[in-house]
């Protein structure tokens, strides 16, 4: 009724929209979603029958690498649906299970390949699903696969996680212990370095306001909140003014904790332009240059804005994927960080 023109024009068009829309309200509606993506028999595709006629031409390894293809595009909407809706418990379990014996029986006829990416995303989903079900951790489950399946299982969640969710020291150290392909060990060590609480991140530097050098490892001894922003974008203006200067406000008579504004611009004049207007930056914060292309944000992935990073005393790692959007979480976790760092002692006269 608001939009009578672009709903007269959907509906001439309906034969060409690939997508319908499923309006999902209550339980019932979550269980028929679930449900309606749980295949009864995949082997009935033709693409099996056709492989199967082909795999003596094709050769062991191209065979498995077709099988784990069209068994996991098969059945990566059934366990995406699943994972979403995994709070259904026993029914979703019940078809889980259903699913996977298709899942085993693919690799029974035809083998499994780690060179198909689809496969190690369906796994990934139906190891998840496993460990919800039998309340094990996580890595348990991937410890159960064989290599190298077991090494992609390590390096896809790791590699797809790490940028927004704080992963434990304990649980890369485990990774690292487990991994034996070299290439995935490599990236695993890679991010371990630079991403894991603890991690020494003190040996970056940025360009200053007048030209020279600005190290992190001259804040030796303070808290440092580093927050890469970019000129003319709205979320990095919004955070400023809504999260982190509500914070340099609150502690700008504690010389323990530094708030680093780092601009990402990809040109110095940009930058130098924009703190004029104060809309990314204050007095209360030490204005830096690092570009595009500075080490610390391509070690740390960074490639979306407004980003903060929170160091200790000694230019350690210690919280980035977690550090809160609002003023009042983050100036608790500074009051918490701040903790172990001894307050200044008064000046004799």
């Amino acid at each position: 009724s608001r939009y009578p023109d672009m709903y007269q024009k959907a509906q001439e068009e309906a034969s060409g929209l690939r997508k319908s829309l499923r309006f999902i309200t209550n339980r019932a509606d979550s269980l028929y979603q679930v449900e309606s993506l749980a295949l009864t028999d995949p082997f009935s595709h033709p693409a099996w029958s056709l492989l199967e006629s082909q795999a003596p031409v094709l050769g062991e390894q191209f065979a498995s690498i077709i099988s784990s293809r069209i068994i996991a595009t098969q059945l990566l909407p059934f366990f995406r649906s699943a994972r979403a809706y995994a709070e259904l418990g026993e029914k979703v379990w019940e078809l889980t299970q259903e699913q996977t014996e298709f899942l085993l029986e693919a690799k029974e006829r035809f083998g499994w390949n780690d060179k198909a990416p689809e496969l190690i995303e369906i796994l990934l989903l139906e190891r998840y699903l496993t460990a919800l079900r039998e309340g094990t951790k996580l890595f348990f489950q991937y410890d159960q696969m064989e290599q190298p399946i077991r090494d992609r299982l390590y390096g896809k969640y790791l590699a797809g996680n790490i940028e927004h969710r704080a992963i434990s020291p304990a649980a890369f150290a485990h990774a690292i212990q487990i991994v034996q392909t070299p290439w995935i060990l490599d990236m695993i060590r890679e991010m371990q370095a630079h991403l894991v609480a603890g991690a020494d991140l003190s040996g970056y530097s940025f360009a200053g306001v007048d030209g020279d050098q600005v190290d992190v490892q001259q804040f030796e001894g303070k808290l440092v909140l580093v927050n890469f922003w970019l000129s003319g974008c709205v979320y990095s203006q919004s955070e400023f003014e809504k999260v982190v200067h509500p914070a340099e406000v609150y502690f700008k008579n504690d010389k323990r904790v530094v708030f680093l504004s780092v601009s990402a611009d990809p040109r110095k004049a940009v930058w130098q332009n924009t703190l004029f207007t104060g809309d990314f930056t204050s007095s209360l914060s030490l204005p830096v240059y690092a570009g595009p292309d500075n080490a610390m944000i391509r070690d740390m992935g960074i490639h979306s804005y407004p980003r903060k990073v929170l160091l200790g005393s000694e230019g350690q790692l210690l919280a980035f994927q977690d550090l809160p959007r609002d003023a009042a979480s983050l100036i608790r976790i500074l009051e918490e960080s701040l903790e172990s760092i001894a307050p200044p002692q008064p000046q004799s006269k």
